[in-house]
């Protein structure tokens, strides 16, 4: 009776068995013999782990391109402590040469905090004083004030005589309706309305003409615009926040001053502050040209002037360099900096090269006290590509050649060790 093809087919397995067994009774162990086991499974382990972090590893492959991203926004983040000049007095403004400017940034995009001469924050409501004691004698000086200053400061300006002004009589300080602030002699038109400080401001930058005194001012006066200077004297300030900018050259910088656009120049308005002496010591916590990516390097991080800058206007020239960074996996790396979904990112790198000058603002030297960043851009761009050093499949060649090599290697040792054993006993007999 022929064999079930079962039977048939499992023979046939059985012949090709490259592992014959043998018999437990035939078998037997010996104390070399789990020595080199032991070892063995420990070097597997150890070459398994180192395998294992080999595969693990994210490698940066880095190339070269020509940027063509040119019409595009980016953000510059900053974190910058000006020890000695107090918040009323520092202004943000940024500026490009494609003509967009900024001025007074201070929205919600910068945070101005003011510090304590130890450097310690100050809650911004506490010192803040009321308004009600000097109210009266603003309304009382304010025409008369600025009448004055017409007179002594723009004769060469067409503008209403100081007389006139001085016989308008003292402006009420209610802004209940129906209510027109003066706006001094600076509106476009004999009946025209200034009923802030900043539409007075306004007023001024278009004839031209510098506001003085900010005390004298109605409208500043009640929006607490210029008591500010006095109670923060002896502060300093940290800046923190971000602007918007194109991706042409500019600068964007950190001054005294009220700035204004006089016809294409820009001007930075120090009469309030003609008695002081601007202290620009600062510390840059950070700057940064876009988000950052994992090992990005920021080299304007912690750039300290030391204790004295009086009167200095320290200029910081980078060179931005456009960067492109692609993420291992939008499912297996997910970075805060990259994104939730772990897309790529574009971004940038900046180098920094350092210079300082002192400004003679009294006897009306060039340039102006603060801190500058000027910045232009590079044509090329770095793009970043993270990859495994190891595949997948290549880890799993590795790991069973490990496992196959040490115990090809640890059976060549204790087949020596066990001939070894014998040659030594029947010696010993």
């Amino acid at each position: 009776m022929a064999p079930p093809p079962a039977a048939s087919l499992l023979r046939a397995i059985r012949a090709v068995d490259a592992y014959p067994k043998i018999h437990a009774d035939y078998a037997s162990s010996t104390a070399s013999g789990g020595v080199i086991t032991v070892i063995a499974m420990l070097v597997m382990a150890l070459l398994f782990g180192s395998e294992y972090l080999t595969y693990r590893q994210v490698h940066k492959h880095t190339e070269l391109v020509v940027d063509s991203q040119i019409d595009e926004k980016l953000t510059i983040h900053f974190n910058v402590t000006m020890r000695a000049m107090a918040c009323a007095v520092v202004e943000v403004v940024a500026l490009d040469i494609s003509g967009e400017k900024q001025l007074d940034i201070h929205d919600s995009s910068v945070r101005k905090v003011r510090l304590s001469a130890s450097g310690v924050a100050i809650d911004n409501d506490e010192s803040t004083p009321h308004l009600d004691h000097i109210e009266e004698h603003v309304n009382q000086d304010a025409h008369a004030h600025v009448a004055d200053h017409l007179e002594k400061h723009h004769d060469n300006i067409t503008a209403p005589s100081a007389n006139h002004w001085k016989n308008q009589g003292t402006p009420t300080t209610t802004t209940k309706a129906p209510y027109c602030g003066s706006c001094y002699g600076a509106g476009a038109l004999p009946t025209s309305c200034c009923n802030t400080c900043e539409e007075v401001r306004a007023a001024y930058r278009e004839k031209g003409w510098a506001i003085g005194d900010p005390s004298r001012v109605e409208q500043c006066a009640r929006e607490n615009s210029y008591i500010d200077i006095a109670a923060q004297s002896g502060e300093g300030c940290r800046l923190e926040g971000h602007v918007a900018v194109n991706k042409v050259a500019g600068n964007f910088h950190l001054a005294p001053g009220r700035s204004f656009m006089s016809g294409s120049r820009l001007i930075h308005d120090l009469t309030p502050f003609r008695d002081l002496s601007f202290n620009t010591s600062h510390t840059i916590t950070h700057l940064a040209f876009g988000d950052a990516f994992p090992g990005q390097e920021f080299p304007a991080n912690g750039e300290d002037t030391g204790p004295t800058g009086a009167n200095m206007m320290f200029q910081y020239f980078l060179k931005v360099v456009p960067t492109t960074y692609q993420p291992l996996s939008r499912s297996r790396r997910r970075t805060q900096t990259l994104g939730a979904d772990g897309s790529v990112l574009q971004t940038n790198q900046f180098s920094l090269s350092t210079a300082t000058r002192f400004v003679d603002v009294k006897h009306g030297g060039s340039g102006l006290p603060g801190v500058f960043f000027f910045y232009d851009f590079t044509p090329i761009r770095i793009r970043f590509t993270e990859s495994r050093h190891l595949s997948f499949f290549a880890f799993l060649t590795s790991t069973c050649a490990i496992v196959g090599g040490v115990f090809t290697l640890s059976g060549v040792a204790e087949a020596i060790a066990f001939r070894a054993a014998r040659y030594l006993d029947k010696s010993s007999s």
